[in-house]
Formats: structure tokens, sequence, C-alpha cells
């Protein structure tokens, strides 16, 4: 049985051909973005920052940014493409050391809160209506999401009746992507930082 995640939802509904691209003719991306790499970065960083914390070892700010800086260079490419003007590598290299220096100021030494899962994969892919399904006994689930760009955290506590506004959404579009067999492109400013922006039939044509 197929599943959907909540990045492979998204993709469809930003550009249906990026969708079949990526998940159906399964092509790996012959460009990377810089935001990507960026972001994926940022994110071993704070997984392995909460690792630590689990142990009992929580890193200092130096630590964490040696652990980024060393992560950064394994995975980074001078072929990765760079759209916004006046960029280059060294400046989202910097962005990242910003994000999470203010993260690590915010919240060390990270003992506020109990950390169950820093991975965890549900075989019910409907986000808040998945950790209800892990633990059904919860009164209350907040979500906070992190937005380590503008060192702000968004907080959200949705009604039973919301969630199942959000799963049947969420199952509306599964069977529409079930039944799709064309795949148009959306065009859209965000082209100009698609991996697949040189293989797209749309782009050719521009």
């Amino acid at each position: 049985m197929p599943s959907f995640s909540h990045s492979k939802l998204t993709t469809y509904q930003q550009c249906p051909q990026k969708y079949k691209f990526r998940y159906v003719d399964e092509i790996p991306p012959p460009v990377r973005s810089i935001e990507l790499h960026l972001g994926d970065t940022v994110h071993q960083a704070l997984e392995k920052l909460y690792a630590d914390a689990l142990l009992g070892k929580p890193h200092s700010s130096d630590e964490l940014l040696a652990f980024y800086q060393e992560k950064w260079a394994e995975g980074y490419a001078p072929q990765m493409r760079i759209v916004r003007s006046g960029t280059n590598a060294r400046t989202y290299l910097e962005l990242g050391r910003q994000m999470l220096m203010a993260y690590h100021k915010r919240f060390y030494p990270f003992n506020e809160s109990t950390t169950l899962e820093l991975e965890e994969k549900f075989s019910f892919p409907l986000y808040e209506l998945a950790l209800r399904q892990r633990w059904p006994d919860a009164r209350r689930i907040t979500l906070i999401w992190h937005y380590l760009t503008f060192d702000q955290a968004i907080t959200i506590a949705k009604t039973l009746r919301q969630l199942e506004m959000v799963k049947q959404k969420a199952l509306d579009l599964i069977s529409r992507i079930e039944a799709t067999t064309v795949f148009p492109t959306e065009v859209t400013p965000l082209c100009d930082w698609c991996e697949y922006k040189e293989m797209c039939p749309a782009m050719k044509k521009c």
C-alpha cells in the first residue's frame, strides 16, 4: 500500500509534474538547490543535538556549530543551484550558523520538555491525527512549528472536528493523486528553485 507524507502531498499541490518526476518516475534530482542543502544540514544538526541531549550530553553552541560545519562540507557541491542574486554558498552557510546559534541560545539546556521521538514514522500519515493514534489518552496535543530563519515559534491546537476536516481533505487529495494519469506543470516563480527545471517540458518552451 502506498504511503503519502506531508511533503509528498504538498509536492503534488505545488506541481503535478514535479510530483511525477520525484515519486512516479523516481528520478533522482539532477540539480540540488542550496536551500535544500541548508535545510537538510540544519535538520541533521538539530537531530544530533537532541539525540545527545537524550543521553544527558547537551552540546555547547560551539560543538553544535562544528557538527553543522562538518555536515555542510560533506553534502555541499559547487554545482548546487543558487537563485537569489547577491548571495553565494557562504551566505547560506552563515545563515544556518545564525539560525542554530539563536535556537541553541533559546532552548539550552533542552530540558524544558521530554523528547519522545526524533524521527518517528507513522503508518497513519495525517500529522496530529497520527499522534493521537499513537497516544490515545493524551487530552491535548499542541503542534509547534519552529521557524529558525526568524527565531520564532508558532503554536497550533485543533479541535477534533477540525482534525476530521484535515483528515478528509488529505484523503480527498490522495484519491485525486491516485486517479491522476496526466501530470501538468504548474508554472510559478518557484520554478527557478526546482531541481527538475532543466528537464521540465514547460521550461524548455520558455
